[in-house]
């Protein structure tokens, strides 16, 4: 609600509005991936319990991506994107070792070992990401390869 009482004071970043976007797009992925596993949350609380780390995951991201909101100051995205990005690639990192974990807890269907793949990929880019940050071509060139990552991943699911 900050960002829209307080726009006038806010100076947007493509980027940092680009991973927002992503990260969306992951979370809804997420989601959409945690129907096959109902029953096993439903049968087990300690299943339920464990499919709330990617929750807490996705909250923390958002807590990193978007800044607090103040009416006294001006809040510029780029810079604040800046000095998180490290971080935000890190919980990154932590989400795809939690998602490859997961495809053997739930017992994944679909062709698992291609999406563990994809996976550590991912993982190998946001560990060279957050090590290079300050280059801002590793931002743009991290961000295009998990657009087309997770648009390959989601050819691996079954239909």
């Amino acid at each position: 609600g900050g960002m829209l009482r307080y726009r006038d004071q806010i100076k947007i970043s493509p980027i940092q509005f680009s991973w927002s976007i992503f990260a969306f797009l992951l979370l809804i992925q997420n989601w959409f991936g945690m129907w096959p596993r109902a029953k096993f949350i439903n049968d087990n609380a300690l299943f339920f319990y464990y499919s709330l780390i990617p929750m807490l995951l996705f909250y923390l991201m958002s807590v990193i991506m978007f800044p607090t909101m103040s009416p006294d100051k001006e809040i510029n995205f780029e810079e604040h994107y800046t000095k998180n990005s490290s971080a935000l690639f890190i919980l990154f990192g932590f989400y795809l070792v939690f998602t490859i974990i997961s495809s053997y807890v739930y017992g994944d269907i679909g062709n698992v070992f291609t999406q563990n793949i994809i996976r550590l990929i991912g993982i190998t880019l946001c560990i060279f990401s957050a090590i290079y940050v300050h280059k801002r071509w590793i931002h743009i060139t991290f961000l295009t390869l998990n657009f087309v990552g997770l648009i390959v991943f989601m050819t691996q699911l079954p239909t």
